[in-house]
C-alpha cells in the first residue's frame, strides 16, 4: 500500500495511519492529538474515497468533500 501526496508515493506499513507513514518519512504533517479529536491533521483524498472509519466527527460537508483525518487512517489492502 502507497500513500500518494504532492506527486510522491510513501510505502505504508502494516496497521499504520496515513499520519505515523507521513512522519516516519519525514514530511511536515500538521497533527496535534494523533486521536482525530483535534482536526489538525486533516487532508483530502483527491482519487478514491477515505474509509468511514477516517471520517468520523467530521462535518457532514466536508466527509462529503473526500476529506478524512489521517491520524485514523489505516489503509485496507482491497
Amino acid at each position: 500500500m502507497l500513500v500518494k501526496l504532492e506527486g510522491n508515493e510513501y510505502p505504508l506499513e502494516p496497521q499504520e495511519t496515513v499520519l505515523d507513514c507521513l512522519v516516519r518519512h519525514g514530511i511536515p504533517a500538521p497533527h496535534a492529538c494523533k486521536n482525530g479529536v483535534c482536526h489538525t491533521c486533516m487532508m483530502r483524498v483527491v482519487n478514491g474515497e477515505p474509509g468511514a472509519d477516517s471520517q468520523k466527527g467530521l462535518k457532514a460537508s466536508r466527509a462529503a468533500q473526500n476529506y478524512f483525518l489521517p491520524c485514523s487512517c489505516i489503509p485496507d489492502n482491497n
